[in-house]
């Protein structure tokens, strides 16, 4: 009865007859961690080659151009900014909403002159040469966006989008209001810049833009944009890099040189 017994257990638990048990692994969580990690490094790897990725990148890539040839002061923010100071690309835990901005007078402008304009930009291939397709983008204003309501009380949240009709995919666009004060605005603090999706920024943190490089291409970002990170996604979003012993560029400043102008002319038929 006692060889039954033995035997039992050896068949349930496999535990050797001999010799010591098989060493149980670290309770530290150091492997789980490892094991996370690996994951997320394959994450993001699939995403940077991924489909999604390509339309997205174009989506800012194309914006972006399309407003330097039209000569309107556009600047990242929200996910956007945070991308760029981890590595000047989208990050991709968070690529949902693609939030860029602008000021209130450039919006009026793109609405009497530019509304449903399409745009089309020749793709190419890795060698550098044309595909011979052109991607076409349209600009659509929201007939809110004159709305100075905030955008719980207004139908809709952005003041334009940027679309891909290929695809549906969009980047949001909204527009910056100078806090003037009256009626439709009442308790706005003065010197304040705000957008109907309910953001406020001091003057002296957007102002003067600061030019840099985001997915390839030429951007603007806020001057005050650390402090603007921190208040978004408190100090872990920069803590995180940090500890992670990545070389940060962006916070010695090297990426960004003073707000220029631009000499290249408006083109409706660009190279992505």
């Amino acid at each position: 009865m006692r060889l039954f017994y033995v035997l039992w257990l050896w068949t349930a638990y496999r535990l050797p007859c001999h010799g010591s048990p098989t060493p149980m692994p670290p309770s530290d969580g150091a492997s789980t961690r490892d094991a996370a990690a690996d994951r997320n490094r394959e994450s993001t790897q699939d995403f940077y080659t991924s489909r999604q990725y390509v339309v997205q990148r174009n989506l800012v890539r194309t914006w972006m151009q399309t407003m330097d040839s039209l000569q309107v002061e556009t600047w990242l923010m929200h996910s956007a900014l945070l991308g760029w100071w981890r590595n000047k690309k989208l990050l991709p835990w968070d690529t949902s909403t693609i939030s860029v901005q602008l000021a209130e007078p450039d919006l009026f402008f793109l609405a009497a002159y530019h509304n449903t304009s399409a745009f089309h930009f020749w793709s190419r291939d890795v060698g550098g040469r044309k595909r011979g397709k052109r991607s076409r983008y349209l600009l659509h204003i929201s007939p809110d966006a004159t709305d100075r309501e905030p955008a719980s009380q207004a139908p809709s949240l952005a003041d334009a989008r940027w679309v891909d009709t290929a695809t549906g995919a969009s980047l949001d666009v909204y527009a910056v209001r100078y806090g003037l004060g009256g009626p439709a605005i009442r308790g706005r603090r003065r010197g304040v810049w705000w957008s109907r999706d309910g953001g406020e920024v001091m003057a002296s943190s957007l102002f003067p833009l600061l030019s840099a490089t985001f997915e390839g291409v030429p951007v603007k970002i806020p001057s005050g944009y650390r402090n603007l990170l921190e208040e978004e996604y408190g100090p872990e979003a920069f803590r995180r890099t940090e500890q992670r012993g990545q070389s940060n560029m962006h916070s010695r400043g090297s990426d960004m040189t003073a707000n220029a102008k631009d000499e290249s002319g408006p083109d409706h038929d660009r190279d992505l």
